[in-house]
């Protein structure tokens, strides 16, 4: 009875946010500003649009942002006939249903019982984020596309034990947001030899290197994106930085008190090895959190004014990495008996 109770409310979390897709207005600059801009721009201009992206007059659409996102919007409307905004959009609540399922099937690869990977995955419908961007407020950005990328391998990893995908997802993350480019480093992470993650690293950044000669030859306006401040202003950044992003985690209109019970997880729930759970993907955040750390301490902005602004989304294109831990040990501390081997990691382990 819980089960389907549970399956249901994710299933009015899709009705939400598929109503949304229908009858919210845009309310987000970035999709409206930025992602559908480019993808009329593409659409007017038959191919690149270096006119748009070139006139100072665009300026606040970010010309340097790669441009995967809004071609794939653009190629929607070729497929379409015409331009419409809101067709576009009702993509987003079929991702969500995605995003779910796979966090449900990774949940289930990682030997969690039905009952639970259902009761976390429900509770991972309810981030607001997800919501958001699912056909809310925020639909039609680009952190959720890469959310999904991530998810899909994670279950890839596990089902398989094959790290292929890996670098083709860096391709793709960092052609959808230039940030995507920091996820690069999980391939020196991955348990296959050496020579081999030089290469793939190298072949990973190629897309990345040639969009930024791209972008240059082309002088598409990027900004000011970094200042060197002095020793003083550095330590009162820093003191920003760590008074704000912890201020964002605890924000319960975005996380509820997630923050607050995954740190005492951490803290008092002692770390043991985890059937068929690939150790180092957690301790990538180890390696990605210190870039965007770094973005906000040389940032022309204040962190009183951009963290609030960007750290939810940041920590929901982050959360495909440490949702599995929190489940994990979340599920050990509630001690639920073993379940059986799943069929499908019991057919992984036998090969």
């Amino acid at each position: 009875m819980i089960k389907k109770l549970l399956l249901i409310g994710i299933i009015i979390n899709f009705i939400y946010v598929l109503s949304g897709a229908v009858h919210y207005p845009l309310r987000s600059v970035d999709v409206y500003g930025i992602w559908l801009f480019k993808a009329k721009a593409f659409y007017l201009e038959n191919g690149i649009p270096l006119k748009t992206l070139t006139n100072p007059r665009y300026f606040y659409t970010h010309p340097y942002y790669p441009l995967l996102l809004p071609f794939t919007y653009y190629l929607g409307f070729r497929a379409l006939g015409f331009v419409a905004d809101q067709h576009i959009l009702l993509v987003f609540p079929l991702v969500y249903l995605f995003i779910c399922s796979l966090v449900y099937f990774s949940l289930r690869l990682l030997h969690i019982s039905r009952f639970s990977s259902l009761l976390f995955t429900f509770i991972y419908s309810h981030f607001s984020v997800l919501l958001a961007q699912s056909g809310r407020m925020h639909s039609g950005n680009a952190d959720i596309v890469i959310v999904l990328l991530l998810w899909m391998l994670f279950v890839t990893i596990l089902r398989h034990r094959s790290y292929w995908l890996t670098p083709l997802i860096v391709i793709l993350a960092s052609q959808i947001k230039t940030e995507g480019i920091f996820l690069s480093p999980l391939i020196f992470l991955l348990p296959i030899n050496r020579n081999k993650k030089i290469i793939i690293f190298i072949l990973s950044l190629l897309p990345f290197i040639i969009w930024q000669i791209f972008r240059i030859n082309h002088r598409f306006s990027i900004g000011q994106t970094f200042i060197i401040y002095n020793i003083p202003e550095l330590i009162a950044r820093s003191l920003s930085i760590f008074k704000y992003i912890p201020l964002e985690m605890f924000n319960f209109r975005n996380w509820y008190i997630f923050w607050q019970l995954f740190l005492l997880l951490l803290v008092f729930v002692p770390g043991k090895a985890y059937p068929s759970y690939p150790v180092f993907w957690h301790k990538f955040l180890l390696l990605i959190i210190p870039f965007f750390l770094i973005i906000y301490l040389f940032s022309p902005y204040a962190p009183k004014a951009s963290i609030p602004s960007s750290a939810d989304r940041i920590m929901f294109q982050l959360s495909p990495f440490f949702y599995p831990l929190f489940c994990l040990k979340l599920n050990q501390l509630v001690n639920y008996p073993p379940p059986r081997p799943h069929p499908i990691s019991s057919s992984v382990k036998s090969r």
